[in-house]
């Protein structure tokens, strides 16, 4: 399991974050599970104090519940966004200038809200199982796609589909092959495409399938 990010630094002090900042923490009914929280209070860190700790007052807590603000250890913090993450322009995750565990899952989960499915984490696919047809499929779709090649910079622009893994692939072995080179213009009448699908809301069970014609 990879080691979280904390907040706390080499440099210990009221300096490294601040009351009202937004931080991650873990749940207290739920340790695998993340809420959004802010920073209530800063005690005086010491140099001998090898667990410290700060008061935040989670998200969905009614701020005048002090009942229900918890000491959460430093090392068990992550830093969040504010909300600020644009989540339906996110195209790639691990361009996003902040990276931690709690974001990534709740970039995922809000982009999922609004069915978008799939989020790339290059050279990674994230798919999320919507459980209904999105109809995003297409074969007007699969055609949006089928274009890109052998263009690897539109590729790399599109959003995340599991059909631009397909053109990424294709690409990749006609460019690795010799067949063609890597395009840099418009001009694509020497490349002829086909892409046909399997009706399925489930990516595992969804099957692409290219055949091309070179002239």
């Amino acid at each position: 399991r990879r080691r979280r990010a904390s907040l706390w630094s080499d440099q210990l002090g009221t300096d490294t974050y601040r009351v009202g900042d937004d931080v991650w923490i873990t749940r207290d009914d739920d340790e695998l599970m993340f809420e959004l929280a802010k920073v209530v209070s800063v005690p005086q860190a010491s140099r001998n104090d090898a667990h410290p700790e700060v008061r935040v007052m989670p998200r969905s807590t009614s701020s005048t519940s002090a009942a229900r603000e918890r000491m959460v250890p430093v090392s068990q913090l992550y830093r969040a966004d504010g909300g600020s993450i644009v989540v339906e322009t996110v195209n790639d995750i691990s361009q996003l200038p902040l990276v931690n565990e709690p974001i990534v899952n709740d970039v995922i989960r809000r982009r999922y809200l609004t069915d978008s499915i799939y989020t790339a984490a290059r050279p990674m696919l994230i798919a999320v199982n919507p459980f209904r047809d999105l109809h995003n499929t297409t074969a007007d779709i699969a055609t949006y796609y089928r274009n890109m090649v052998p263009y690897e910079r539109r590729i790399d622009e599109a959003a995340p589909h599991i059909f631009r893994i397909a053109a990424q692939a294709l690409t990749a072995h006609y460019i690795g092959a010799g067949l063609v080179e890597e395009a840099t213009d418009d001009d694509d009448d020497d490349l002829i495409m086909s892409m046909t699908k399997e009706h399925s809301t489930s990516s595992s069970s969804l099957s692409v399938m290219m055949q091309v014609e070179v002239e």
